[in-house]
């Protein structure tokens, strides 16, 4: 597929093999990533999820990123790991 921008390319390919590392797909579908930005990635789940993570620290973000998968997979609209304390917005 296409990348943009294309100055993203190694942000992209360090975020797919950390995604591939850590089996996020066990808990969420991935299927659009935004890279728009140098700092922010926003990736969205075949369920409609946003997920935001830091796009300086990527190993950091996965990480947690790992261990909140299982307890808002299915059920939360949008997650943004950019911070100490995690903002969720539940569907309910």
């Amino acid at each position: 597929g296409c990348l943009f921008p294309p100055a993203a390319g190694e942000t992209c390919l360090a975020l797919l093999r950390g995604l591939n590392r850590e089996v996020i797909e066990k808990y969420l579908s991935i299927e659009y990533i935004d890279l728009s930005s140098p700092r922010l990635v926003v990736m969205r789940t075949g369920g409609e999820m946003e997920i935001k993570i830091d796009a300086t620290d990527l190993p950091r973000e996965l990480q947690r990123l790992v261990v909140l998968a299982p307890r808002i997979s299915g059920r939360a609209r949008s997650v943004d790991l950019r911070y100490a304390n995690v903002p969720v917005v539940f569907k309910d």
